[in-house]
């Protein structure tokens, strides 16, 4: 009786799926997640660009205001994982140190993807949109 459960039972295991992931593959997969949230922010940044290239004033304004988002951002991850470059970084942070930051440095990128899509769908009528309703 207990031979044929056990031959079920390993034979529904063999034909299951299996997901489990090294902590190397998770750090790649969320390293990889990092840098195409980064392409799609440069995407978005260069058609922010391109809507407003006939008002330079403008366009040096969103210069510079991501200029001090990348500041912002690396100092927001510092703040996160402040001992992350030093010896102590392993025993702090274990080994999932580099897959948390490559997690924390996506959300904050997309929440700035979201921040500069505002540029580029302002809706006439807007009366807080300031120099986002003038792209023309």
């Amino acid at each position: 009786m207990l031979k044929p459960i056990l031959l079920m039972l390993v034979l529904a295991a063999l034909q299951l799926p299996t997901f489990a992931q090294t902590q190397l593959e998770m750090n790649e997969q969320a390293w990889s997640q990092c840098a195409k949230a980064d392409a799609k922010l440069n995407q978005v940044y260069k058609a922010v660009l391109k809507r407003y290239k006939d008002n330079p004033l403008t366009v040096s304004k969103i210069q510079a205001a991501e200029r001090a988002w990348l500041k912002y951002r690396d100092a927001e991850i510092d703040a996160i994982f402040p001992l992350y470059n030093t010896p102590k970084a392993a025993l702090e942070y274990g080994s999932v140190r580099s897959m948390c930051k490559a997690g924390e440095l996506k959300s904050l990128t997309e929440n700035r993807i979201k921040e500069l899509e505002m540029w580029l769908k302002m809706e006439e009528g807007n009366v807080c949109g300031g120099s986002r309703l003038f792209s023309n």
